[in-house]
């Protein structure tokens, strides 16, 4: 699941011009995950682009 869902949020950040620009110049972006009663379930960080384009 983590490997899929870092994948996701890597293509989901990085696709999105603005977001791309803001990691490119040292941003992060954290994803959090939750299960349907709020209880955290995982979390991965997004800090670098990776072939999204």
């Amino acid at each position: 699941m983590v490997v899929m869902a870092k994948y996701d949020a890597n293509v989901a950040t990085c696709r999105n011009a603005v977001t791309h620009v803001m990691v490119k110049s040292g941003a992060s972006y954290t994803y959090l995950y939750v299960d349907k009663n709020g209880q955290k379930v995982g979390s991965v960080v997004i800090d670098k682009c990776y072939n999204t384009v």
